[in-house]
């Protein structure tokens, strides 16, 4: 997905977490042009930090993405990206969690 089909789909109310999934799932088919974190596009439209990203609020991370897979080092690119695709289920798991 590219940036412009993300942005529309995030209008239309799709869930910004299942977005990520499968920007990062795009990024492993090396067929498609990348979008930018979801996640980060919407708390930016409202003028909000990492502080309140799931990423966050969820426990997984402190520092917003800092102290995730995304700033590892991985021995390939694809590694880092599979990586960041169980991450990212993660985070979306933690979340239906919490709202439980």
């Amino acid at each position: 997905m590219n940036q412009k089909e993300m942005d529309k789909r995030l209008k239309a109310g799709e869930a910004p977490i299942d977005l990520a999934i499968e920007n990062w799932r795009d990024r492993l088919d090396h067929e498609h042009e990348w979008a930018d974190c979801p996640l980060c596009t919407v708390l930016e439209a409202k003028d909000k930090g990492c502080e309140d990203c799931p990423v966050v609020t969820t426990g997984l991370g402190k520092k917003g993405c800092e102290e995730t897979p995304f700033y590892r080092p991985y021995a390939s690119p694809e590694a880092w990206v599979k990586a960041m695709i169980e991450f990212a289920e993660q985070v979306k798991a933690a979340m239906e969690k919490k709202k439980k």
